[in-house]
Order: C-alpha cells, then sequence, then structure tokens
C-alpha cells in the first residue's frame, strides 16, 4: 500500500503526535508499506536518516496538497490537527484520495478553541482571526473518510460516519540515568497549557521530604524563562529538552510522574511512566478515566490540597508506589504497543479504501 503520512516530524519538532507518527511510518515501513512522510514546517535538505520517505514543506495547505499530489498516494493519514485540513482535504479529495483523520487533542473535536492568556488588544484580536480559522477547518470533517481516536471519550465527537480507538504506543528503549536523591518526573512541553508552574509549586510544598522535581521538555514559551535559573525551589531542577529514549530512562529511574496539563489527548508521557511501572499523580486530567479506573495513580481533579496530599502519601509509602506501579505496568503491557496500534490503523486504512 503506497500510504502518505501529514504532521511534523519529530526531527522537526518533538511531540506527542509526532512520536505517534514515527513509530506507524517505521512499522509500516518494515512490513512493506510505501510510506512517504511529509514534513511539515520541515527543513529542506535535513538528513532524516529513517527507512521511508520524508518530504519537508512549507506550512500552507497549498505546500502539503502539492506534496500529497506528488506522492499520489492510496491514503492519506492526517494527524497535524485541524491545522489547514479545510482547503488541504477538499483539495484532496477532489483526486479521490481518501482521508484519516487521526483525533490526537480534545481541541481537534471542537469547532471553537483558544487560550485567552493576554489582554492586549493586538493578541485578543490575533484570538478571534484564530477562532475563525478553527471554524472554517471544522467543515474540513466533510472531507473525511475516517477518524481515529486516542481517547475512547473523542469518539463521535466530530462529524465523520467512520471513527475508531486507536491507542498510542511509545518506543521503550532507554538512555541510562543517574540522580543522586529519589526524585519525582515532569514531563511535558513548557507552555501555558501545561501549567509547569504547578509542579514548581509542588516542590515547595515538599520540600521537607528530602526528594527531588525534575522538570524535562522544550521551552516554547518565553514567559516560562524563569523555570532555567537558579533558586525556583531547593529541590527543584529544570533538565531541558530531552530525547525519547532519555525520557524513558529518566522514568524508570524516578519515584512517579506527576501531570499537571490541561485536558489534551492521552499524553504519551502517561503511557512511558506506565511501562516503566510507575504510578502517575495527575492534577486535574485523566484520560478516559483509566488512571482511577485501573488504579494507577491519582487523579485531583484540580483539587490543590489533595494533590499535595496524593503526592506527600506516595512520597512516603513505597510499597504504594510498588503496587500501583506493577498494576500499571500489566495494564500497560496489555494495551499499548506499536504491533497492536499499527495494526488497528492499517485495519482501518483497508477498509477505507475498499469502500472509497
Amino acid at each position: 500500500m503506497k500510504i502518505a503520512i501529514v504532521n511534523r516530524h519529530p526531527a522537526d519538532f518533538i511531540g506527542g503526535s509526532e512520536l505517534q507518527c514515527i513509530n506507524i511510518a517505521k512499522e509500516l515501513a518494515k512490513r512493506g508499506h510505501d510510506v512517504t512522510y511529509i514534513a511539515v514546517n520541515g527543513l529542506r535538505g535535513r538528513a532524516y536518516e529513517v527507512d521511508y520517505t520524508v518530504i519537508p514543506v512549507d506550512g500552507d495547505s497549498g505546500s502539503i496538497v502539492s506534496a500529497v499530489l506528488d506522492v499520489r498516494p492510496d491514503i492519506v493519514y492526517w494527524r497535524l490537527n485541524k491545522f489547514h485540513l479545510f482547503r488541504s482535504a477538499r483539495a484532496i479529495k477532489r483526486q479521490n484520495i481518501p482521508i484519516i483523520f487521526a483525533i490526537s487533542h480534545i481541541n481537534d473535536t471542537r469547532r471553537f478553541h483558544h487560550y485567552f492568556h493576554h489582554k492586549d488588544i493586538m493578541t485578543r484580536l490575533r484570538a478571534v482571526k484564530h477562532l475563525a480559522t478553527n471554524a472554517i477547518n471544522y467543515y474540513g470533517y466533510r472531507y473525511v473518510d475516517a477518524v481515529t481516536s486516542l481517547n475512547e471519550d473523542y469518539l463521535w465527537k466530530v462529524p465523520v460516519a467512520r471513527q475508531k480507538l486507536v491507542m498510542n504506543s511509545v518506543d521503550m528503549k532507554k538512555t541510562p540515568f543517574y540522580w543522586p536523591r529519589p526524585f519525582i518526573i515532569w514531563v511535558a512541553t513548557i507552555k501555558t497549557a501545561k501549567r509547569p508552574e504547578k509542579f514548581v509549586e509542588l516542590s515547595r510544598a515538599c520540600v521537607d521530604l528530602g526528594v527531588d522535581f525534575l522538570m524535562v521538555g522544550p521551552l516554547t514559551d518565553h514567559k516560562y524563562q524563569w523555570v532555567t535559573e537558579p533558586g525556583v525551589s531547593p529541590n527543584f531542577y529544570y533538565l531541558g529538552q530531552k530525547s525519547l529514549h532519555e525520557v524513558n530512562g529518566i522514568i524508570q529511574e524516578s519515584l512517579f510522574l506527576v501531570h499537571t496539563c490541561l485536558p489534551e489527548g492521552f499524553g504519551n508521557n502517561f503511557i512511558q511512566a506506565w511501562l516503566c511501572a510507575k504510578p502517575t499523580l495527575s492534577l486535574g486530567y485523566d484520560p478516559a478515566g483509566t488512571i482511577m479506573r485501573e488504579q494507577l495513580g491519582s487523579d485531583s481533579r484540580d483539587d490543590w490540597e489533595d494533590f499535595v496530599t496524593q503526592t506527600r502519601a506516595y512520597i512516603a509509602d513505597a510499597g504504594l508506589i510498588d503496587e500501583t506501579g506493577a498494576r500499571a505496568k500489566n495494564y500497560a503491557d496489555a494495551t499499548f504497543s506499536i504491533p497492536h496500534t499499527v495494526d488497528a490503523v492499517f485495519d482501518l486504512m483497508q477498509t477505507v479504501i475498499r469502500a472509497a
């Protein structure tokens, strides 16, 4: 099968959906399929050093469509959220090329969405334009043949007749990591929606416990530059951006993972922690109720006092960490794997092509 994947590439930008796409691309290529990764906002001339074709394109619908039509795939797997969806999907469908849209974030299910963080008039005007663009791109779903969702709660939230739950998966190779004291780990892109300041506040609330709080992730919002400066908290350390395998190694040596992000998709950091037999303690997001249903840690539902209490309780009880971690590992081993993810995606591709 000839398959085109549309998203940013992790060689250009490391994010959860990008890592999922390379898992799918590598596994499909290994199975003998002709895979082309259309790397939006990719760097021309970059040596991607992968076992499939990568075509870097500009971040606009014209460039995306041109690349897809040059490839002439049997199907397009779109994981770029709703960015450029309406014009791109309409043009691709006119050429009778079917499209699968992968829901990666709660905002993919919303007609309107924007975070209003600034009060100046120009930022507000840009936000209004962004809202209008989102609404237009939402209409791109009329040209989509099928949808996959990484989270059961997001199924049947968009107007597409064929939908399927496809869980994420993670490459769990590990780079060894050493830290001289017990530590808790936080992993995400450092920006407003991830609420990194809550992790720093948590470190201060536990400063008496002899445990360090390590933050990992790319700094994409300049207003959080302060996390890189010394003296933020006596037990807090920002380690910067790390590779996937380095993050796996860090999580493996941690006590547990803390999650402070606003609702999004189904974070790879949850899956990484569970596959490393680590509990996850969330401030306010439990994807599809998994943490509480499977007893993989705690979700404090934005109750700060409970969040601190749960964190301190886990730090104080090694048996609780081990028991919860073992349960998390059993659940993750049975639920998240690259072959299983790709089987589900490929089965849907075959169904869509047959129906086209």
